[in-house]
């Protein structure tokens, strides 16, 4: 994480577009996650064509459908949507925030594999 972090810094990616890149991200997985609670199996959710995910990403979308509940990926938005109003706002600490999301985020992942 840390490596990654440095990376992204180094090369100019803002702390605010990987934060919209995840909320994207955890949008989709809330609706996918939808259909897996009504039944249906992670893959088949994501290989169906109205799914929307780019046939190089399935794989990575199942295991994420897997890992994060309707719970945590409500969970998961909501503090996306905390950190970016922190990273927008001036006398807070949003790139502290971010970090922790990051390492946060991280950690569930692994804890869940």
């Amino acid at each position: 994480m840390p490596a990654m972090l440095a990376k992204a810094t180094a090369v100019g990616v803002a702390e605010i577009r990987i934060i919209r890149a995840l909320a994207i991200r955890a949008m989709a997985l809330a609706r996918l996650r939808a259909e897996v609670d009504a039944g249906a199996h992670p893959a088949t959710v994501v290989a169906a064509r109205t799914s929307g995910i780019f046939w190089k990403e399935r794989d990575a979308v199942t295991a994420q459908l897997r890992i994060w509940d309707s719970v945590r990926v409500a969970r998961l938005m909501s503090r996306l949507i905390d950190c970016e109003r922190a990273l927008k706002s001036s006398g807070t600490p949003g790139g502290v925030l971010f970090r922790k999301l990051m390492t946060d985020i991280a950690h569930q992942a692994a804890r869940a594999r």
